[in-house]
């Protein structure tokens, strides 16, 4: 993993952090999930796609 694919894994995960924690803000689905998107090339692909593809589709039908 280089620096920046790194850099991208901590990001989410501190937004996921925030998310949780941080009652000040209000952190919107499509951030949280384009943070994901950034960095689930780098992630199992058998674990994340299927997580992703229900989330879009439960979205969807919102």
């Amino acid at each position: 993993m280089t620096n920046a694919e790194a850099a991208d894994v901590d990001y989410l995960f501190e937004l996921m952090r925030a998310a949780v924690e941080d009652t000040d803000h209000v952190y919107s689905p499509e951030v949280l999930r384009g943070a994901l998107r950034r960095i689930t090339p780098l992630l199992d692909q058998r674990t994340w796609s299927g997580w992703l593809l229900a989330s879009d589709t439960e979205n969807s039908q919102s």
